[in-house]
């Protein structure tokens, strides 16, 4: 399992290709397209990532919104 969430780690990640992860873990590639697609452990983000690009400028539409409704 803890492979398995590596690989997943990895891949969505870091971007890193399956064959590259393949070939640091010594495993093959099989293996990491089949952790990949396994449904049962999806890999989910603990944290929720900033958005920088929306950030400053949420109260700004809302205001625009609001005043030309």
């Amino acid at each position: 399992m803890v492979q398995y969430n590596y690989i997943r780690f990895s891949f969505f990640n870091k971007h890193k290709s399956q064959r590259a992860i393949a070939k640091e873990m010594g495993i093959q590639r099989a293996t990491v397209k089949r952790a990949n697609k396994d449904p049962k452990q999806k890999y989910h983000m603990n944290v929720d990532r900033d958005k920088p690009v929306n950030g400053d400028f949420k109260k700004r539409i809302k205001h625009l919104l609001e005043h030309n409704s």
